[in-house]
């Protein structure tokens, strides 16, 4: 991600999601209240990249993550989002506080 992105004001960020050949945006500024300001403002796809909070992410209306953990375990990070958006968040979260430890353990 461009550093400017990581510091682009909401507006700025706004503007460039208006240009017909962005397809969406992968954020990430490590800030919850960013985060779900950006969601919720966005009418394109927006993805978070910070893997501890990919499950934050999608509480705060993220769209998805692009996170690097998911290359050991895919299949468990796409149960997360699956669960979580089958409306299961409980078992979502149980699920995420699992895969926590990979997490910690990469960064």
């Amino acid at each position: 991600m461009s550093p400017f992105l990581k510091t682009a004001d909401l507006e700025t960020v706004k503007i460039i999601m208006e240009m017909e050949h962005v397809i969406g945006l992968k954020e990430a500024p490590g800030s919850i209240k960013r985060m779900f300001r950006l969601a919720r403002s966005m009418t394109k796809p927006d993805l978070y990249g910070e893997d501890e909070l990919f499950f934050a992410s999608l509480c705060c209306r993220a769209k998805g993550g692009i996170v690097a953990s998911t290359n050991l375990d895919s299949e468990q990070f796409v149960r997360v989002y699956e669960l979580f958006r089958a409306v299961k968040i409980d078992d979502s979260k149980q699920l995420f506080h699992q895969l926590l430890p990979l997490v910690r353990f990469l960064f």
